[in-house]
C-alpha cells in the first residue's frame, strides 16, 4: 500500500482539512481607528540583533481576521549606561515592557506569572531573522484591540505602505481605556496617527554637505 504523501510531509488530516481552499487574498484596505474585538494570536520572546530580549504580540481581529501587532516590539531592558557596559551588566528593566505585559494580563484575565515558555520560532525584525520562543497562556483569549490607522509622514500621499494598521494596546470590555482611546481618536487628524517611518541613510544624507577636514578630525577624536 502506497504511503500517504501528507504523512511524508508531516501534515495530519485535521491540519489539511482546516487549511484555506485558496491562496488568493483580498486587496489590502486600511481599517479605521477604533476599539475592535479580537483574540491574542501569539506572544513571542526573541533575541534582537543586539542581543537584547524583545516581546512581540500578535492580535487577530474577530471580524476581518486581520492579524495586527504593536508598531514596535518592546525590549525587556533599557540601553545600558556607560557604567553598566564597563561592568558587563545589562540595562535596567524597561518600565514599558512591564506595563505591556501587565496590560495583556489584565485584558485576558491571565496571571502573567503563570505563562510558560513554548516551542522555538523565528521572528523577522528589521529584515533580519531572529530566534525566539512562544509564550503560552494567553493564546486565544478574547481582548479589545485598540487599533490605529497609522500614517507614515515620511511617505507622500498615495505612496505604497504609507497607511497601515497597528495596535496601541489591548484591554477588556468595559475598560476606561476604551473611552480614553476613542477620545484620542477624536482629537487626532481625521482619525489617523502620524509617525516618521524608516528612511534609508543614503537617501536621508544625499543632500547633506560634505564634512570639512577640520570637522572630520574633531569627529575622529571624539570618545563615544
Amino acid at each position: 500500500m502506497a504511503n500517504n504523501f501528507l504523512d511524508d510531509l508531516g501534515i495530519d488530516a485535521a491540519t489539511f482539512e482546516a487549511a484555506k481552499d485558496s491562496t488568493v487574498t483580498e486587496a489590502f484596505e486600511v481599517l479605521a481607528s477604533g476599539a475592535l474585538p479580537g483574540t491574542i494570536e501569539s506572544m513571542v520572546l526573541y533575541k534582537n540583533t543586539f542581543g537584547g530580549t524583545n516581546l512581540k504580540v500578535d492580535v487577530k481581529l474577530d471580524e476581518s481576521e486581520r492579524v495586527l501587532t504593536y508598531r514596535a516590539d518592546i525590549g525587556r531592558t533599557k540601553k545600558p549606561t556607560a557604567e553598566q557596559v564597563k561592568n558587563k551588566q545589562e540595562g535596567d528593566i524597561n518600565d514599558g515592557f512591564v506595563t505591556r505585559l501587565k496590560s495583556i494580563g489584565l485584558a485576558t484575565n491571565v496571571d502573567i506569572a503563570t505563562l510558560k515558555v513554548g516551542d522555538a520560532t523565528k521572528v523577522n525584525s528589521f529584515g533580519k531573522e531572529c530566534g525566539g520562543q512562544f509564550l503560552l497562556g494567553c493564546n486565544g483569549k478574547p481582548v479589545i484591540a485598540l487599533v490605529r490607522h497609522s500614517v507614515d509622514t515620511n511617505k507622500a500621499e498615495g505612496e505604497q505602505y504609507r497607511d497601515s494598521n497597528d495596535i496601541e494596546g489591548v484591554t477588556f470590555k468595559g475598560s476606561d481605556d476604551i473611552d480614553l482611546f476613542e477620545a484620542k481618536i477624536e482629537k487626532s487628524a481625521n482619525g489617523t496617527f502620524g509617525f516618521k517611518g524608516y528612511v534609508k541613510k543614503a537617501a536621508a544624507n544625499s543632500s547633506a554637505p560634505e564634512a570639512s577636514a577640520e570637522d572630520k578630525e574633531k569627529l575622529a577624536k571624539m570618545d563615544f
